[in-house]
């Protein structure tokens, strides 16, 4: 990679790609505006920024061994006054995750187990989520969402499923993978056009656009494609990576410093987002910074054993990156190491706004997040997870990698499908590569493992047929 000072110059400060996006290639591209849209004064927000395939080994402020990481002074600058997670899990593909984001509910509760598409269900029309949440809270919220769904399918509302979720304006891409970030189908509140502009730009621009004409306070899920396959050269002022060929050969022969310089732009795209809006504005936004599920595995350096990446139970699959930075951190620049699940950010985002969740959570639709707002708000605090879940039903992913995985912070339990189990001891083997039900557990290991394999048993796993 290049040097810091290329990202930081070419794509926070002076904004290359976006300056002039944010007046023409956002409302103009389907922003949701007309092109002139009202700068309010600063309103209080809060921002949920999540990266697609990015795994601990690529992010920033994360210490597994690599190689080499992507410049990503924006991240760096959320660690430096926020809190960083550093035992977070997700699901193994982007769908379960997203929807757990969405309800703070868990794959067998909400029903999606797997990438939405083909036979695999989006996400029920009767699910409460994020903005359903701020509405019932009756504040005045804002909400809107930019960039990824993958949640919606011909049963659950297609193009208009965003917006039958709560969201009250939606401007992204559908689907779980754009086939060529400079030419992709765009729906904006359920109307598809076509982009021709950068998506990671596109995102940001219509994220610009739409914060800058509130005049109450917002939520805004910024959910980005990148740094998710396909890999490509990205504009050139918004990363460092200055001698890579323009060329399909080329990429396939070494996808890593492609898929650097992707992140690298997202992070100049979203310091140019916290320019635009500002320092004053900044001061008012919490911003939570996360990855949907581990790295792609041809780009995670071999940090992992093969087999281990995206979208397998293992941690290369569901270890990820989560930040959180704002006005509601108390002493920013400190770690916390206690569990965490992604389930955990719904309730923390609803705290965040203020909302009443046991007031306005329905009685039905028990949520398996809890909040983490003690936790920033208290650097002495401890959240008091016992256990995370994740899981991947298939029948999109491979039958010998289905399952469900799950950990009390020092021991984890694998249960694929077949019925077969593995079980690792996270303390002294974090890259899995000693599964204990083979080399031998002592009467404390037995213990531990048992008590996990009695969770799942209270917890119903979705076979396809």
């Amino acid at each position: 990679g290049g040097p810091d000072g290329a990202a930081t110059d070419g794509g926070v400060t002076d904004g290359g790609a976006g300056d002039g996006g944010s007046e023409d290639g956002g409302a103009g591209d389907g922003g949701g505006g007309d092109g002139g849209a009202t700068v309010h004064s600063p309103q209080r927000g809060v921002l949920i920024v999540i990266a697609d395939d990015l795994g601990v080994e690529a992010a920033a402020c994360y210490d597994e061994p690599v190689a080499d990481r992507a410049p990503q002074p924006t991240i760096e600058s959320l660690c430096a006054r926020g809190v960083v997670f550093d035992q977070v899990w997700s699901n193994p593909i982007c769908s379960p995750t997203r929807a757990a984001v969405q309800t703070g509910r868990y794959a067998f509760h909400h029903g999606v187990g797997e990438a939405v598409g083909n036979d695999s269900p989006g996400i029920p029309l009767d699910e409460w989520t994020i903005p359903m949440a701020l509405d019932a809270q009756g504040d005045g919220w804002g909400h809107a969402l930019f960039g990824k769904w993958h949640l919606s399918w011909e049963e659950n509302g297609g193009a208009d499923n965003p917006n039958l979720m709560g969201w009250s304006h939606f401007s992204g891409h559908l689907l779980g993978e754009l086939d060529d970030y400079y030419d992709w189908p765009k729906t904006v509140d359920g109307v598809e056009e076509r982009s021709t502009e950068y998506a990671t730009t596109v995102n940001v621009d219509d994220a610009i656009e739409w914060i800058q004409a509130q005049d109450s306070p917002w939520v805004v899920w910024l959910a980005f494609n990148a740094p998710h396959t396909p890999m490509h050269l990205p504009p050139a002022d918004l990363h460092s990576y200055t001698d890579l060929p323009d060329d399909p050969d080329a990429i396939a022969e070494d996808p890593l410093p492609y898929f650097q310089a992707m992140i690298e732009a997202m992070d100049s795209e979203l310091g140019r987002l916290f320019t635009t809006l500002g320092d004053e504005q900044m001061a008012m936004v919490d911003v939570i910074y996360l990855g949907d599920n581990g790295s792609w595995e041809p780009v995670n350096q071999g940090v992992y054993p093969e087999g281990h990446g995206k979208p397998s139970l293992y941690q290369g699959g569901v270890h990820v990156p989560l930040v959180i930075a704002g006005p509601s951190v108390v002493d920013g620049g400190r770690r916390n190491g206690d569990l965490v699940d992604i389930v955990d950010v719904m309730p923390t985002v609803l705290e965040l706004a203020g909302v009443d969740i046991a007031a306005t959570q329905p009685a039905d639709k028990p949520l398996d997040g809890m909040s983490l707002l003690h936790v920033l708000m208290d650097p002495d605090a401890t959240h008091h997870r016992e256990w995370s879940l994740s899981e991947i039903w298939g029948p999109r992913g491979r039958y010998d990698e289905t399952g469900q995985a799950i950990t009390d912070g020092s021991y984890k339990l694998i249960r694929f499908r077949d019925g077969s189990e593995e079980v690792y001891d996270l303390r002294t083997d974090p890259f899995e590569t000693d599964d204990i039900t083979v080399s031998g557990m002592d009467g404390e290991d037995r213990a531990a493992v048992a008590r996990l394999g009695e969770l799942l048993e209270d917890m119903p796993y979705h076979p396809v047929e």
